[in-house]
């Protein structure tokens, strides 16, 4: 009985475990995704205000 429950209960763990490091692993990856798309998006934004700086000085000589 006792010894039953020990090898059960060792082998929930052990699932357990493997779950917890998917799920850490998993959001890593996810940590990891936003960053790069932020990085990507503030790069379109500085380039994006570039231009537009660009062209109100142009309608201003206009």
């Amino acid at each position: 009985g006792r010894l039953n429950m020990l090898f059960r209960d060792r082998r929930a763990h052990a699932y357990t475990r493997l779950l917890m490091e998917a799920e850490a692993r998993i959001s890593r990856e996810a940590w990891t995704r936003v960053t790069d798309v932020s990085d990507l998006v503030h790069g379109e934004v500085i380039s994006l205000r570039t231009t537009v700086l660009g062209q109100i000085s142009k309608i201003r000589e206009l």
